[in-house]
């Protein structure tokens, strides 16, 4: 079981790594610049994405794991 909560860990680490830089760049180089309201549509769209694939990876994991525990797994 050690070996798998490390390696969700190591993968969360690098979700988090990776998704931050891309939400970084949309807040601080694409939003303020925007002033196409549909590419201001876009943009938080594409932010709101992204908050919700980390979510749901974290959301997926924890079921995954209390499965595995469960099962003995």
């Amino acid at each position: 079981m050690a070996t798998i909560r490390s390696y969700h860990d190591r993968i969360e680490s690098k979700l988090n790594s990776i998704y931050g830089g891309i939400l970084r760049l949309l807040d601080a180089r694409l939003n303020p610049i925007t002033v196409v309201a549909d590419s201001k549509v876009f943009y938080l769209k594409t932010k709101g994405d992204y908050y919700r694939y980390l979510a749901e990876f974290k959301t997926g994991s924890e079921q995954n794991l209390r499965l595995n525990l469960s099962t003995g797994q």
